[in-house]
């Protein structure tokens, strides 16, 4: 491993995509790309041990999948790194996985509902937008969350902001826990909630600290390097 870098997120905007990705890796890699909530293009590079050690802290500390569970993943898989991230920690868990990307016509929020009646799922992850979505479909027809989906224990969201009163309303409605994941997409997810609500570092995988402006770095070609984004 070379020298650590630190950079501001405003070096990485300048640099291209290939300018960062490290061709010397042996592992497949999955590409993903984002605007987030600041409106500016982000992206970044993950093989699949990323995706594995990112999954941990959502198997063991968040929602804790299991193979007992299955999950519908509701997140847009183009271009998307919740969903990789999400389907890499249900296949690391042997869960059950029902791939149901949005902005697709080919799953409708009824059809989505009938699906996790049919198939019993546990676990719903997508962006909180789509969950209130689901919501609405599920009250249109009069059905109660509990009664109609016995089995389902919780939401993973992310990918949009949640503030404490969006969280308790969603739980409000379902009657089911929510775990939200806090990230990047230039990084990969570093954050997440556990069952009181409360959010938690990943520090197995990241490190949080505040640097000053004058000890930023370039950004060198390849990722061969211990990587801090501010």
């Amino acid at each position: 491993m070379g020298k650590d870098v630190v950079f501001s997120k405003k070096v990485l905007e300048e640099k291209s995509q290939i300018e960062i990705l490290d061709k010397e890796n042996s592992q497949s890699i999955t590409y993903v790309e984002s605007s987030g909530t600041s409106g500016v293009r982000g992206y970044g590079w993950y093989g699949e041990q990323d995706l594995e050690k990112m999954s941990d802290h959502i198997i063991n500390k968040g929602i804790q999948l299991s193979e007992i569970d299955t999950i519908m993943i509701r997140f847009p898989y183009t271009l998307s790194l919740p969903a990789h991230l999400i389907e890499s920690s249900a296949r690391k868990s042997k869960s059950i996985i029902i791939p149901v990307s949005s902005r697709t016509e080919m799953a409708p929020y009824f059809k989505l509902l009938n699906l996790m009646k049919e198939l019993e799922v546990t676990v719903f992850a997508g962006n909180p937008r789509e969950i209130e979505f689901l919501f609405e479909a599920l009250s249109v027809q009069q059905l109660s969350p509990a009664e109609y989906l016995p089995k389902l224990r919780g939401f993973i969201t992310a990918g949009e902001v949640l503030s404490h009163q969006r969280k308790k309303y969603i739980e409000r409605n379902w009657g089911v826990e929510v775990f939200n994941l806090y990230g990047a997409t230039e990084v990969g997810n570093f954050g997440y909630t556990c069952k009181n609500g409360m959010m938690h570092i990943d520090e197995d995988n990241f490190q949080v600290n505040k640097e000053q402006n004058d000890t930023f770095l370039p950004l060198s070609t390849g990722l061969n390097q211990k990587v801090y984004i501010i």
